[in-house]
């Protein structure tokens, strides 16, 4: 219904843009908050929301997309190689010393500890198996090196 909603809002107000006008228009309604007018068609048993807007909320089961190293620590992970606390591969990051961690890494850290204790019963995180370039190519996703952390994995 949400996402319905959400179609036909854009394909009306988009009908006579061009590409360029478009584009400005979906960064708007997705980056200015706008999505707040269709929270009509939103099933209320369901919340859709940045883990930094999470904070002091709880539910019974939290879904966390994304934990690949491109999102989770993100452009951190760069520097986590070029700190020495870790070493890259295709398949995705290995330990070498974590006292060597980068600027920024303990604020991630933060960020995922606060999404996935905002669960009362059950916490599902994904990641996925390929991940789209901004040149339109596909590659491999790496997990993200925070799954190599022993208290993070169950």
């Amino acid at each position: 219904m949400f996402l319905g909603a959400l179609r036909k809002h854009l394909a009306i107000s988009c009908f006579a843009m061009g590409p360029s006008e478009r584009f400005d228009y979906f960064v708007s309604v997705f980056s200015e908050g706008s999505l707040r007018l269709f929270s009509d068609f939103l099933d209320s048993d369901i919340s859709m929301m940045a883990i930094h807007s999470a904070k002091g909320l709880e539910w019974d089961i939290v879904f966390i997309p994304g934990d690949t190293r491109s999102d989770w620590p993100g452009a951190i992970c760069s520097r986590c190689e070029s700190a020495g606390m870790c070493s890259r591969s295709p398949r995705g990051c290995r330990i070498v010393d974590v006292k060597k961690k980068p600027d920024g890494l303990i604020e991630e850290m933060d960020l995922l500890y606060v999404g996935v204790t905002r669960a009362r019963k059950a916490v599902y995180v994904s990641a996925s198996m390929q991940r789209r370039t901004n040149y339109g190519n596909y590659q491999v996703a790496c997990p993200s090196c925070f799954r190599l952390f022993r208290a993070l994995n169950p």
